[in-house]
């Protein structure tokens, strides 16, 4: 296989990638870094319903543990995101004391004890919509933070990571794991005590959906560096391979016996270009390990048509291996409870989900701008459909790169998505101009999705700039001639620019799985 360093082509590319537009991005704080620390922010408003709106929240360890549990919060009609989350660290309550003092101003931060002897901080950071909570196994939040410490031995209460570390009979007591505590609600209206369940330890979750107010968590810090790391080594392959059968599709067209450049083989790719790419997919998999099993970390099952098992069991011993899509499937027996699904070593498995969904999606879209063009072509035509194809790779780069960027800063606590900007929609782009006060006025709330963002109009930019790109190379082109997307120019620039959303949003669900499963469908018109 040839080096990577050594093949000017992926050289270039990553040139490429090197100067790729970025969104400007709205400030917001850090992600707490440490593992007894959880953010939670909030969003939305809440309606005027005649019947409130009331929760319980709750802070719990990676075992489900419970660390604090507050009161009950009602939602009051009209109110802000802003108030709710301001008053939670008054309003939250503690065992046996429920009743908030609604006569003085809320205090921004406020240290309540829990049931079982522990405590958590709640600071409410106003400018940033922003809930930061910390917790200690001891009382007044002093003393010893939530972690992972020996129980028993000749050494209680050291810190651990394996059972090794604790001395003459100790047991680590492993509460933070690797993602550290987290937050779950139970609404009035639930039918589940606590939600949700389990607990999530790998993506943004709304908790809680108050008539409208959300409220949500931030991922934990080492599963936004794994992300952000497969986000590089994935938008490094879908660009490999599309520049490969882009350079492919211009070689035949020009008259070079190719067979087949509607597909990943040694005439599209005869300098292992693509094979290279995919191993730094796999590597940048293999780096997600300590964060736990990829299903631990959201990626749970690998859509089609790349269907294909992920996860295997864990556990009990006699089902290791096998198969699994949830805890379920590894029972001993029906109803047993004692399955365990997902393992490290899955991680393999994860990596060729992800490099299969990359290129389906690309050859998909080279095929769809190409067709079986051959050669025999017109130079003027040649250029045209090279256009067409080096066009499309540029609005890709584009998606992915925004993309990338948004949820790296969205899953570091540094970017909060706004698709409500100065009183008009930015994104998604059947909303863009329309006017609104609040994201949900341009998009429902589950779908306020960095792959759908763009903060600083990069995207908008990127398409305005590929029709002016088609039109200077296509403007005299006939298209019945090619085949392509579309029989004219208009239609060919609207098939372009679409397929580089729908490729990059595909490719964005690989990547960022908001919820086991991969099926966070798109807003209307994408």
């Amino acid at each position: 296989m040839r080096p990577l360093q050594d093949n000017p082509s992926v050289r270039l590319v990553v040139l490429v990638l090197a100067f790729a537009a970025v969104p400007l991005l709205r400030p917001a704080p850090a992600q707490a870094k440490k593992l007894n620390c959880r953010n939670l922010i909030f969003q939305g408003d809440a309606g005027t319903c005649g019947i409130l709106d009331v929760v319980q929240i709750r802070m719990v360890d990676v075992k489900s543990d419970e660390l604090h549990r507050s009161c009950d919060i009602f939602v009051q009609t009209g109110e802000s995101a802003d108030s709710f989350g301001g008053r939670i660290p008054r309003d939250v309550g503690a065992f046996g004391d429920c009743t908030p003092d609604f006569t003085t101003p809320p205090p921004l931060k406020k240290c309540w004890n829990g049931s079982s002897g522990g405590s958590c901080k709640y600071t409410w950071k106003g400018k940033k919509r922003l809930l930061n909570v910390c917790c200690w196994e001891t009382p007044n939040c002093t003393g010893r933070r939530v972690g992972n410490y020996c129980n028993g031995g000749s050494n209680p209460f050291a810190k651990c990571t394996i059972p090794a570390d604790c001395h003459d009979g100790g047991v680590c007591n492993m509460r933070l794991g690797t993602q550290g505590i987290s937050a779950q609600k139970h609404l009035l209206t639930d039918t589940e005590p606590w939600l949700p369940t389990p607990v999530p330890v790998a993506i943004v979750s709304t908790l809680v959906a108050l008539d409208p107010i959300g409220m949500t968590q931030l991922p934990f810090p080492s599963l936004g560096s794994c992300r952000a790391r497969i986000a590089q080594s994935m938008q490094f392959l879908a660009l490999t391979a599309v520049h490969r059968l882009v350079d492919c599709h211009r070689r035949q067209m020009l008259g070079e016996p190719i067979a087949d450049c509607n597909s990943v083989n040694p005439e599209s790719d005869p300098t292992d270009a693509i094979s290279n790419a995919e191993d730094l997919v796999t590597a940048a998999a293999g780096a997600c390990v300590p964060g736990g099993s990829p299903r631990a970390l959201g990626y749970g099952t690998c859509p089609a048509p790349c269907t294909m098992s992920i996860n295997t069991c864990a556990a009990p011993v006699a089902q290791v291996g096998v198969s699994c899509n949830t805890d379920t499937d590894c029972d001993s027996a029906p109803a047993a409870a004692d399955g365990k699904c997902g393992r490290t070593q899955d991680w393999a498995a994860a990596a060729s989900c992800m490099i299969c969904q990359a290129e389906d999606a690309v050859v998909a879209a080279i095929t769809d701008k190409y067709g079986n063009a051959g050669p025999g072509m017109q130079l003027e035509d040649v250029k045209c459909q090279d256009a067409i194809g080096r066009t499309f790779a540029g609005l890709l780069q584009t998606q992915l790169a925004v993309t990338a960027q948004c949820q790296k800063g969205l899953d570091g606590g540094k970017v909060l998505l706004a698709f409500c900007q100065n009183g008009q929609c930015v994104a998604p782009p059947n909303s863009i101009g329309l006017d609104c006060m609040t994201n949900d006025n341009c998009t429902p709330p589950d779908t306020q999705l960095c792959k759908y963002a763009d903060q600083g109009k990069t995207r908008a930019l990127a398409e305005i700039g590929a029709r002016l790109r088609l039109e200077q190379v296509c403007q005299n082109t006939d298209f019945l001639l090619l085949d392509t997307c579309d029989i004219d120019l208009p239609g060919v620039e609207d098939c372009v620019i679409g397929n580089g959303r729908t490729t990059g949003t595909t490719i964005a669900d690989v990547i960022f799985p908001e919820g086991f499963g991969h099926d966070v469908p798109p807003p209307p018109g994408q």
